[in-house]
């Protein structure tokens, strides 16, 4: 019989997958900010770090993004961004006897040959510590300033949900939170209902206050339906920030579901987090699962609605322009090449549907401007209407 292997110790490929979406996101983050004249430093916070270097020789989501860093610099010679990396943990190490998990960490990344322009903070303090820090310092960010914080928690009891808004309301910083879904489903039910549940308080106290802004999440019947109705909880408990809410699903096995729970208010922020969703399942852009051998038989497109769904967004009042397409592309999780893949299908096959500039001609073949620059107004020519006649 396989022996249980001990996730304390080894980087399991759902974690790698974690790790990756992660600090893939990260290096596009350094290199989007890089290009702004409007920015000259990032904070970045890992605010559970974890061991730096598994067992089995695997990478931690520290020393990844260390390395990601270090490479971002390596290739863009002329990039003057500031960083401030800060790397926390107050556990002891799983693998090293008598050594505290950060610095296991800190042994690591001081060998990482980064530039001067890049501060590196190791502490060993209590979440419930150091997210009042995070929160000081988030709060007072100039305008020239961003933050992009993870927090990767074994288990959820630290973490609150008032915790993300007070990080997020600045409009400075993204969030990526990790959560174990299947454990968070497994005694939802039993940890709202039954004050004298031990070890229920936690659960109870996280999901209470999203509840208050969606009923739905309390009557889930699936981990699949908890993890949509956590986001729309989210969604509506953080609507007063303006925050944009994506998620990951990381399936080690039947037992064992986790989640990525993305948070921005930027949409060129929200866009790159899809890019990097759909280069990790490439066929779907949902999530990972261990068993995962080859490629679906079909994409997410052929099988979601997605494309009824934005045949009825345009012909619910047939003024929809590009700007309107891209927001709705993105917020049902496609990117805007899925969208134009629609797009491009009706207008071989469908007579009844058109693209008009704003002169009222009809526009070039497959000239529907999809694009973050055009959603912004950096060039209003490239403005068309989406029409069904």
């Amino acid at each position: 019989m396989k022996s249980k292997i001990n996730a304390k110790l080894v980087l399991l490929d759902h974690s790698k997958a974690k790790v990756e979406l992660y600090t893939n996101y990260l290096a596009t983050y350094l290199n989007i900010l890089s290009r702004t004249s409007y920015v000259d430093t990032v904070r970045i916070y890992d605010l559970m770090c974890g061991e730096g270097i598994y067992a089995d020789g695997s990478k931690g989501s520290p020393i990844i993004a260390l390395e990601k860093i270090r490479d971002h610099y390596n290739y863009n010679k002329g990039t003057f961004l500031n960083l401030k990396v800060w790397f926390n943990d107050k556990g002891k190490s799983e693998i090293k006897e008598n050594k505290y998990k950060i610095d296991r960490v800190e042994q690591v990344c001081s060998k990482i040959d980064i530039p001067n322009n890049v501060e590196v903070f190791y502490t060993r303090k209590d979440y419930t510590e150091i997210y009042q820090k995070v929160i000081e310092e988030v709060d007072v960010l100039s305008a020239k300033e961003r933050a992009l914080i993870f927090i990767d928690p074994y288990g959820y009891k630290e973490v609150k949900p008032k915790h993300l808004k007070k990080i997020l309301k600045n409009g400075k910083t993204e969030l990526i939170l990790f959560l174990p879904i299947s454990h968070m489903y497994r005694f939802m039910k039993k940890s709202l209902s039954n004050d004298d549940f031990p070890g229920g308080i936690p659960l109870q106290e996280f999901l209470t206050p999203l509840i208050a802004f969606n009923h739905m999440l309390g009557k889930v019947n699936s981990p699949d339906e908890f993890i949509l109705q956590l986001k729309e909880s989210f969604k509506k408990f953080l609507s007063n920030c303006s925050i944009l809410v994506d998620t990951f699903t990381i399936e080690r096995d039947s037992q064992n579901i986790y989640c990525l729970f993305f948070f921005t208010s930027h949409i060129l922020g929200f866009e790159k987090m899809l890019e990097t969703k759909w280069k990790i399942d490439e066929q779907q852009g949902k999530g990972f699962r261990s068993d995962w051998k080859q490629g679906a038989l079909f994409t997410e497109i052929e099988i979601s609605n997605y494309p009824n769904e934005l045949k009825n967004f345009i012909q619910s009042d047939n003024t929809k322009t590009n700007s309107d397409l891209y927001i709705f592309g993105l917020r049902k999780g496609f990117l805007p090449k899925h969208t134009n893949q629609i797009l491009k299908k009706w207008q071989k096959d469908n007579p009844k549907f058109k693209v008009y500039l704003e002169n009222g001609n009809e526009a070039r073949k497959n000239s529907f401007y999809l694009d973050y620059k055009y959603h912004h107004g950096n060039n209003p020519k490239k403005i068309v209407k989406f029409v069904f006649e």
